[in-house]
């Protein structure tokens, strides 16, 4: 997920990739977890 190979993951990193994520599973996404661990709720 660390695109730029920086060692940590910038917010459009994380945006780009969790999009990804919701695209690939479709409407599964409601009731799967993310494969990078929960959020924090905001």
């Amino acid at each position: 997920m660390d695109s730029d190979g920086s060692g940590s993951i910038s917010r459009e990193e994380f945006v780009e990739a969790h999009i990804h994520y919701w695209f690939e599973i479709g409407g599964e996404k409601d009731n799967s977890p993310l494969p990078y661990g929960k959020l924090v709720d905001s």
